[in-house]
């Protein structure tokens, strides 16, 4: 997903406007750490990984 759909799921799930660069920010941090189940497929583009790490 690019951060702009993200960003745009982000806002209808809170029924509210967000920054953009907080959602960007929040995907930035979590991609980075293997814990997350963000994985950072290239710049503005991420997906989830599965529970064991990898992608799906």
């Amino acid at each position: 997903m690019s951060v702009g759909e993200v960003h745009a799921a982000v806002e209808r799930h809170f029924n509210m406007r967000v920054s953009r660069d907080s959602v960007n920010s929040c995907l930035s941090t979590a991609a980075k750490k293997a814990s997350m189940r963000v994985e950072r497929v290239y710049r503005g583009r991420y997906r989830l990984r599965n529970q064991e790490g990898r992608s799906d």
